[in-house]
């Protein structure tokens, strides 16, 4: 956890919000249907934004996943490491 967003986490706020939010989702994955750990926010706090409460608290913007759709959101843009490629002639092509 990033230190800026620490005491939002553990804020009454945000801890009353997920509770209630999961309680309504059964805390089912909305992705997979496997059971929800994380409440996730569709639009990713910053430290700009986590005070607005439209953004931070807001339902529109929860998402109830599991671990691993939770994983599979926040690794899926990562930078993908550059493949080579071969030319014609089999020699092997720079990324």
């Amino acid at each position: 956890m990033k230190a800026w967003a620490e005491s939002f986490y553990k804020s009454n706020r945000w801890q009353h919000c997920r509770e209630s939010f999961m309680t309504t989702k059964y805390y089912l994955c909305d992705r997979s249907g496997e059971p929800a750990t994380v409440a996730h926010h569709k639009k990713r706090l910053t430290a700009a934004n986590i005070t607005q409460s439209a953004i931070s608290l807001a339902w529109d913007n929860l998402e109830a996943l599991c671990q691993e759709c939770h994983n599979k959101e926040h690794h899926r843009k990562a930078a993908r490491p550059a493949r080579y490629r071969l030319d014609a002639a089999g020699r092997i092509l720079p990324p």
